[in-house]
């Protein structure tokens, strides 16, 4: 049971802005390097990558299909000029990650909404605006490490010499792609209830405590 007097200021204080489609991505290791696809002695890591991320998230449970796996490994590339197909459409990397990041912001922010609304019903005091903003990375970079998804981007920079920062904002990007992807090739009432369950659900049940 939510106690709605004391929700608001934890509600105000992670409510999410969205990422904008033009924001650059700035990697700081981007290679020169031009790719059509992935490295070949690359693959049997790069299954057992995405395998972890779709049993972890249990992509099948929910019904959704992968698509082509060449296409979907390609996501976990994101510093690369990389394009997947997808219904006969070529969609760049960075098309994917701000596609997954939209819809993520778009379903957490109706739940939020929900969320605000219910404040307002059942509250005497509720401020006119929100005046902090968080962005969504903080939400998921949280999410990504209880759920043990973080390391799942391929950067071509040994490990030794990646930050962790740097690290963590690629697994933030190769995560918003892989749900772009996804989002792409399935149905919106299987993406929705998929997102719902297994992301949105579980990050503002930590947010809020419900």
């Amino acid at each position: 049971m939510i106690n709605l007097r004391t929700c608001w200021p934890i509600i105000r204080r992670f409510y999410i802005k969205p990422v904008s489609a033009t924001e650059p991505m700035g990697w700081s290791y981007e290679s020169t390097k031009k790719w059509t696809k992935p490295p070949s002695r690359n693959r049997s890591k790069d299954i057992e990558r995405l395998r972890k991320f779709c049993t972890i998230l249990k992509v099948e449970e929910y019904g959704l299909t992968i698509g082509n796996f060449e296409e979907l490994e390609k996501c976990l590339y994101v510093n690369k000029n990389l394009y997947v197909m997808s219904k006969g459409n070529k969609i760049s990397i960075t098309e994917l990650d701000s596609i997954g990041s939209f819809v993520l912001y778009s379903q957490i922010s109706q739940w939020i909404d929900k969320l605000t609304e219910l404040l307002r019903k059942n509250t005497s005091v509720i401020p006119q605006h929100i005046k902090e903003k968080k962005g969504l990375h903080p939400l998921v970079r949280k999410f990504l490490r209880q759920k043990n998804l973080l390391n799942i981007a391929r950067i071509s920079t040994p490990d030794s010499k990646v930050s962790n920062k740097v690290r963590l904002i690629h697994d933030h990007h190769t995560f918003y792609a892989i749900i772009g992807y996804l989002n792409l090739n399935n149905g919106q009432e299987a993406m929705t209830r998929f997102l719902d369950e297994n992301i949105i659900k579980p990050i503002l049940r930590d947010v809020v405590k419900m």
